[in-house]
């Protein structure tokens, strides 16, 4: 591993290693108060450790303030950032103000540029992508690296401004060039994702073709194969075509074959239905979303959804099959093939497809979707997707003012019933203008009535909606958005006895996949999922959603992702990244963390310094590869 690596990956655990304690570094009481003041968000509190004489607390709260994020933070970060003799603490402020943001964090990291430490730089250009207004780009395009750690951090600099979605033409042209196979692994990685997240344009477009399929990284192939989809169509097919004949790793063909979305589906379907048919099921559920997203009406194309196993491919497809032309008969065979499966999480693939019908077949869909969504009988995860697919339908162009008064009874009869997924899912299409709800209901104590009966944190999804939709009916203005408060401190009597090394086993459907926590970069999770464990809660779990070469995701009681509990805990950022096998927790924003967790498939940067990193996979990631939406996490336990 070079040093640039083990500066930005792991400079956690650099950061938290003082001495040999055992079994963390919260043996220390110190760095027990800098963690518990950043999980309180006392930013002023934290303040008096970055002038310590041990660099140790220094660093510890300078890195504390990238997860509180108050701009007020940002002038003695800057000390730290300019002055402080320590490169660690100086790296962790670089990081914090990029987390934080605003003009006093941008004019300390443009300063930081000049720090003669190269490990820093690296940190300080990543930070400055975050944080520079389009109006100071110059501050990155006119910096010349002096050694190839510091290239690193422009590299991912120039992704930072992209993913923001400034596109600057000296950016764009310089990623161009950090894709030759010359540059290091990481800087041709940042270029792949500059093109494959931003909206930036390029001429050179053999450069990202060369880079899908035959860059030596796989990593640096996946990214490139996402931004296939800049390319001229017939290039991108042909490319894509040769990954799909070629290439080894399934993330790289799942890639590539997203990247057909773009296109025609005239000019792809034949590459489509080759992907189909991949040896690698998660190639074959992507080409399927994409056929479902490019079918219109009049699209022709000949794909039986029967010939298909997997109940996610059938659904993708009947649902492409309904957008190309809609009838009661086809309806009703997606119907039948709902009714032929017993399993829960089969059915929802061809509840989700019904969402897709056309005028011709609304009023028996829909009749029968209702049936679902108010049978008091139906498992959440039945009602949240009918739910979710009666509300696609209403938002369509065709949907007839005349049935809105059916709709508006049975959202009425659905908020009453309380399940708090399902208002959350109803008050987006009611408080959708296009929907013309305001001149249809006319009573709206149904909706104050639910508000009445949900409570934060537990039901945070459901009542920002919720909140939204009664301000819209008043006329009033958007209501802000929700923050969750400070209710759920850290155990520290239970974090001071996890191990930094401590592994835990979870038990799948598909095999067992071995974690290893992350208890001195965040406590609080750590601790918090340990809880879980004890209590048995992950037991019988399910997962609820997998997106191919992205995340596979469980943790939530309700098995449909709209499941929390009645507390939340706060997001804890750190330097290391979003690599294969990051265990992060799921939210709904910031400080929204609860129970639910995900694995990525592969590196995902777009998800750094915003979702915390509490685990990573040390062994079973064949396992995560083959797991898909509705297998069981039978149980999680700790290897003692």
């Amino acid at each position: 591993m070079n040093i640039s690596k083990a500066a930005v990956v792991f400079c956690a655990a650099i950061f938290f290693s003082c001495a040999k304690q055992s079994p963390n570094t919260f043996s220390d009481t110190q760095l027990i108060r800098i963690a518990d003041f950043q999980d309180k968000r006392f930013s002023d509190s934290l303040y008096q450790f970055l002038s310590e004489e041990n660099p140790i607390y220094r660093r510890a709260a300078a890195l504390a303030l990238g997860s509180v994020q108050d701009t007020l933070a940002s002038k003695v970060l800057g000390d730290i950032l300019l002055s402080d003799s320590d490169r660690q603490a100086r790296i962790n402020a670089a990081f914090a103000l990029g987390q934080t943001g605003g003009f006093a964090a941008v004019n300390s990291l443009i300063a930081g540029k000049e720090d003669s430490e190269s490990v820093v730089v690296q940190v300080v250009l990543e930070s400055l992508g975050k944080t520079l207004a389009a109006t100071e780009i110059n501050e990155l395009t006119s910096y010349q690296p002096k050694d190839s750690i510091a290239t690193i951090g422009l590299a991912w600099g120039f992704y930072r401004v992209g993913l923001r979605g400034i596109i600057d033409s000296t950016i764009t042209e310089r990623s161009i060039a950090y894709l030759d196979f010359s540059q290091p692994e990481s800087v041709r990685l940042g270029a792949a994702h500059y093109f494959a997240r931003s909206n930036a344009p390029f001429s050179k477009q053999e450069k990202i073709i060369i880079s899908a399929t035959s860059d030596p990284s796989v990593d640096v192939r996946m990214a490139a194969a996402s931004a296939l989809r800049k390319v001229d169509s017939i290039k991108a097919i042909t490319t894509i075509t040769k990954i799909l004949d070629g290439e080894n790793d399934y993330r790289v063909r799942s890639n590539a074959v997203r990247s057909l979305s773009v296109f025609s589906l005239k000019l792809t379907l034949s590459v489509l239905q080759k992907a189909l048919s991949d040896e690698n099921i998660n190639v074959g559920i992507t080409a399927s979303e994409v056929i479902r997203s490019k079918s219109n009406r009049g699209a022709k194309f000949e794909i039986s959804p029967e010939k298909y196993n997997d109940t996610r491919i059938m659904g993708n497809i009947y649902a492409a099959m309904l957008k190309a032309k809609s009838s009661v008969e086809l309806s009703s065979q997606i119907i039948d093939q709902y009714n032929k499966h017993n399993q829960v999480y089969d059915r929802i693939h061809f509840l989700s497809a019904l969402g897709d019908c056309g005028q011709e077949s609304i009023s028996k869909v829909s009749e029968w979707l209702i049936e679902q969504l108010l049978n008091g009988a139906s498992p959440m995860v039945i009602k949240t997707s009918a739910a979710s697919s009666l509300t696609r339908i209403n938002n369509q162009p065709y949907f007839l003012k005349e049935n809105s008064n059916v709709f508006a009874g049975m959202y009425k009869q659905a908020v009453l019933d309380g399940d708090a997924a399902v208002i959350g899912i109803i008050c987006n299409a009611l408080s959708n203008s296009k929907n013309g709800y305001k001149d249809v209901v006319t009573d709206i104590q149904f909706l104050k009535d639910a508000r009445n009966n949900l409570n934060l944190p537990k039901d945070f999804e459901a009542i920002e909606p919720l909140d939204q939709a009664i301000a819209f009916f008043e006329g009033n203005p958007k209501p802000e958005h929700l923050k969750n408060e400070f209710n759920h401190p850290i155990n520290w009597d239970l974090a001071k006895t996890i191990s930094s090394k401590q592994l835990v086993k979870i038990k799948t459907s598909k095999g067992e996949i071995m974690i290893r926590l992350l208890v001195d970069e965040s406590p609080g999770s750590v601790t918090n999922f340990i809880e879980l464990i004890n209590k048995g809660y992950y037991t019988n779990k399910f997962v609820h959603r997998v997106v191919p070469n992205f995340v596979i995701q469980a943790g939530c009681y309700r098995g449909d992702g709209y499941g929390s509990e009645d507390y939340s805990i706060r997001s804890e950022f750190g330097l290391r990244k979003y690599t294969q096998g990051a265990v992060g927790m799921a939210s709904a924003g910031k400080d929204t963390e609860g129970t639910q967790w995900f694995i990525t498939h592969s590196h995902t940067p777009h998800l750094d310094g915003r979702y915390t990193i509490f685990a990573v996979v040390e062994k079973g990631m064949e396992v995560v590869n083959l797991i898909q939406v509705g297998d069981t996490i039978q149980q999680v336990e700790m290897i003692k």
